[in-house]
């Protein structure tokens, strides 16, 4: 995913790089020239061996102009604060848990109108970008496989709708995540062609912090009815 680093003076300074899959920002590339034409759709989806790759539009100028919270963790760690401490190194490497909550909160309430009020320190945070291919993913595979689903089915009742998150995490991001049109886009995926065939899933965890939570975003995002989180023990 490419983003773009605010300066000082709330200019962008250039395209930064980004790892979806590990969340590593690298030192600004020069500037590139002023595009022509329309502007980059927020989402978009490229083809490739019938597999779908998410690029997700991120403009760290946009995001500090429209999210308090990740203006304030951004600026911290241009200013010298983060992980690294002041003059620790890359700003990459600066970036710490109140910045990478800061940018998946933004990311999530942007591209999706999700919130996540409870990302604690010491638990996992989701790189938005990197979770949203997967569930893009996810989405090809269940829709590439309708017709092998279709003989699980009785004839009357349909395919029951239903998810299973083992060690959903403290955020639940994927549950919430797979509850957008990201992955339930069209008819036969939504779960919209009788009652009680929608959508249901089960995310479970060990760690009842991390279930307590999941809970509250859930609850925060509207969504009790169509995710469950549970705790189980590290035995089940």
């Amino acid at each position: 995913w490419a983003v773009t680093a605010p300066g000082t003076d709330g200019r962008a300074l250039g395209p930064w790089s980004a790892s979806s899959a590990a969340g590593r920002m690298t030192e600004p590339a020069p500037p590139a020239a002023a595009a022509s034409g329309p502007a980059p759709p927020r989402i978009s989806y490229r083809n490739r061996d019938g597999v779908s790759h998410l690029a997700m539009s991120c403009d760290f100028a946009s995001l500090r102009s429209a999210h308090p919270e990740f203006r304030r963790a951004w600026d911290g760690i241009r200013r010298g604060g983060g992980r690294g401490g002041r003059g620790g190194g890359p700003l990459g490497s600066r970036a710490d848990h109140a910045f990478n909550a800061a940018l998946s909160r933004a990311l999530v309430l942007d591209h999706f109108g999700l919130v996540l009020p409870s990302l604690p320190e010491g638990r996992l945070c989701p790189t938005i970008p990197n979770r949203s291919n997967y569930v893009r993913w996810l989405r090809d595979l269940v829709a590439g496989s309708r017709v092998d689903l279709a003989r699980f089915a009785d004839g009357t009742r349909g395919i029951a709708r239903r998810g299973l998150d083992i060690g959903a995490g403290a955020s639940a991001v994927y549950p919430l995540l797979l509850t957008t049109g990201l992955f339930a886009d069209s008819d036969e995926l939504r779960g919209d062609d009788g009652p009680g065939r929608a959508w249901r899933f089960l995310a479970t965890e060990i760690d009842p912090a991390a279930v307590e939570s999941a809970r509250t975003n859930v609850d925060a995002n509207g969504l009790g009815d169509a995710i469950r989180v549970e705790r189980v023990d590290g035995g089940d």
